[in-house]
C-alpha cells in the first residue's frame, strides 16, 4: 500500500513539474515589448531599419543580444518595456533587435556587406563584431545617425531612466556639442 502511495505521490509531481516547463517555455517564446500601459514597441529588422531610413531619416538604436544572455533579458523587461522608452523610441528612432550569434540576414551599410560567420566560439555575425568594435559584451546598444554612422556604443545593462537621457542626448545632438557627462549636468540637471 505504501507503495502505491508512494507511486502515485512521484507520478502527481512528476506531470506538475512537466506542466510547469511546458508553460514556462511557452511563455519565453512569446517575447513581448509592451509596456504596462499596452503600448508596443516596434522592433525591426536591420535591413528594415536601413530601407525606413533612406525614407524618414530618424537615428538607428541597435539591441545587440544573445539568446544566452541573462542582462539582456532582464534589459528587455525593466527596459524597453517602460511607456516613456517606448514611446521616445517609436517617435524617434528605428529600433532594432539584434542577435549577435544567429542574426542569418546579410546586412549591408555603405557598400560594405556583412554576415553570419564562425567565430572563435560559434557564430558571430560580422556587423556585430564592426559595430561593437571587437568587444562582443552584451547586451551592448550602439546608436547609429541618420547617415548610418555611429554615434556610440554603449556595452552592459542600461536601466530606464538613463537610457532615456541617452536616446535624448542623441536624438538632440547634444553629442555634437558636448560630452555626455555635461549634457546630465547642464541640461537635465541630473544628480545620480
Amino acid at each position: 500500500m505504501q507503495k502505491i502511495y508512494f507511486s502515485l505521490l512521484f507520478l502527481c509531481f512528476f506531470v506538475t513539474v512537466s506542466a510547469q516547463k511546458k508553460n514556462n517555455k511557452s511563455v519565453q517564446k512569446s517575447k513581448t515589448t509592451e509596456s504596462t500601459n499596452q503600448v508596443s514597441l516596434k522592433w525591426y529588422t536591420m535591413n528594415e531599419a536601413l530601407a525606413l531610413s533612406q525614407k524618414t531619416k530618424k537615428k538607428i538604436l541597435i539591441d545587440f543580444y544573445t539568446d544566452w544572455c541573462g542582462w539582456c533579458k532582464v534589459m528587455d523587461k525593466k527596459t524597453y518595456e517602460q511607456e516613456d522608452i517606448v514611446k521616445y523610441l517609436n517617435a524617434n528612432y528605428y529600433p532594432v533587435k539584434f542577435n549577435a550569434e544567429t542574426y542569418g540576414e546579410k546586412v549591408e551599410i555603405n557598400s560594405k556587406v556583412y554576415n553570419l560567420v564562425d567565430g572563435n566560439r560559434g557564430k558571430i555575425h560580422e556587423y556585430a563584431r564592426f559595430a561593437l568594435n571587437g568587444q562582443l559584451a552584451y547586451p551592448s546598444t550602439a546608436f547609429l545617425a541618420e547617415d548610418l554612422t555611429s554615434l556610440g556604443v554603449q556595452a552592459g545593462y542600461i536601466d530606464a531612466p538613463m537610457m532615456l537621457n541617452i536616446l535624448k542626448f542623441y536624438n538632440g545632438n547634444y553629442h555634437k556639442k558636448m560630452p555626455f557627462e555635461q549634457f546630465l549636468k547642464d541640461v537635465l540637471d541630473y544628480k545620480p
